[in-house]
């Protein structure tokens, strides 16, 4: 394949690529700018980089495209569940207009009911004045009286009718007044809880960050403890001798990317003494000899153990401190890697048991396993929900 020139090195080509996040703005480079500047980052040649996105493709081409086609599938049930759900609210909605429609019939037949009632109720004024003139018993003239009174008023020697019908109208404005203003703030209410359906309904963009991922681990030949023996195409890993101050760790491959959320998790096979999880910065693990150097933050990895203990690389108030959950034997302990906001997440498969931690995303991230006697062995497991 054809390579551009560097512009740095005269006679050497950018045959090279380095995946270091920090080396955005030169991840193309030739083999004395890999020398020179890029000793302890992650860097490979562009040929080879190539092969290995091809084979990656060409494995999981099939897979993807079943994923995107269930999720696909998956969207077509919701959004007809979501449509009967908005048809039965729509059909709640016109029996609930319905009956406040019959309410506010009945409310007005009632005030017509009860302004029949009154005008019934008072006697005509000629026929007062005619009883109060003729010979009653007083029971009945003092009725009379009191209704008389009831239409007029009297003051400097003049009687005025009352205005009946005024106080009437009075009453009736200010109960459909308060009738329309009950309406309008149902109205307004059912307003906005429709806007706050609204702001739901707007589907937000997704990303490949926002995806969990997964991707194929297996512990590596290399990367582990002297007595620790790998099985089962990599995917097993067994620790044969009794190292409490020893050769713990065993590395899983490849290296967690930069960027985005991802997923695996350890099965327990074996538990014979102490078995931790998580994941580690390599270089510190290998530079310490695969020991577990947990007394001091720094020692390199971000693990729970199954005495429900944690043991953190940052954060001095999580390392060696009984705060996680316990597990064993035929337990799946899920653990989410999420680089955007640096954090690790360990969940005991079919539970809802969590435990979260901060994690140094600036340096390379590899799953681990961490086993301390004979007979310790766990199972690194790619496919994996909580």
């Amino acid at each position: 394949m054809n390579y551009f020139p560097c512009p740095i090195h005269n006679g050497h080509v950018l045959s090279i690529i380095c995946t270091d996040k920090s080396c955005n703005e030169t991840l193309l480079i030739c083999p004395l700018c890999e020398h020179a500047d890029h000793q302890n980052h992650q860097t490979l040649p562009i040929k080879i980089m190539l092969q290995l996105v091809e084979t990656a493709h060409n494995n999981a081409g099939e897979q993807n495209y079943n994923s995107i086609f269930d999720v696909s599938i998956f969207l077509d049930q919701q959004h007809c569940e979501c449509l009967r759900t908005v048809h039965n609210f729509i059909e709640a909605l016109k029996n609930t207009s319905k009956q406040l429609i019959k309410k506010v019939d009945t409310y007005y037949l009632d005030l017509k009911n009860q302004l029949k009632a009154f005008a019934s109720s008072k006697i005509p004024i000629h026929y007062l004045l005619d009883s109060v003139s003729s010979y009653t018993g007083f029971q009945q003239y003092k009725k009379n009286i009191q209704q008389i009174l009831e239409q007029f008023v009297f003051g400097n020697g003049v009687a005025s009718r009352q205005s009946i019908d005024s106080a009437i109208m009075n009453a009736c404005k200010i109960q459909i007044g308060q009738l329309n203003d009950q309406l309008i703030d149902l109205q307004n209410e059912l307003d906005a809880k429709i806007e706050n359906l609204g702001n739901l309904f707007r589907a937000q963009p997704i990303t490949a960050v926002d995806l969990v991922q997964s991707i194929s681990f297996q512990f590596s030949a290399q990367f582990k403890g002297a007595n620790i023996t790998i099985s089962g195409q990599n995917l097993i890993a067994e620790q044969k001798t009794s190292e409490s101050n020893g050769q713990r760790f065993t590395i899983c491959e490849p290296c967690i990317p930069k960027n985005g959320i991802y997923k695996f998790g350890f099965k327990v096979i074996k538990y014979a003494g102490w078995i931790g999880v998580g994941v580690c910065h390599r270089e510190v693990i290998v530079s310490a000899n695969y020991k577990f150097n947990y007394t001091n933050i720094g020692h390199g990895s971000y693990l729970i153990s199954n005495n429900a203990y944690s043991w953190s690389h940052l954060q001095k108030d999580l390392n060696s401190a009984h705060k996680s959950f316990d597990f064993g034997v035929g337990d799946i302990i899920v653990i989410e890697v999420d680089i955007p906001k640096k954090k690790i997440t360990w969940q005991k498969k079919k539970t809802q048991i969590k435990f979260t931690m901060n994690l140094d995303t600036s340096q390379d991230l590899y799953p681990c396993a961490n086993l301390c006697s004979p007979g310790d062995t766990v199972e690194i497991i790619n496919k994996v929900e909580a």
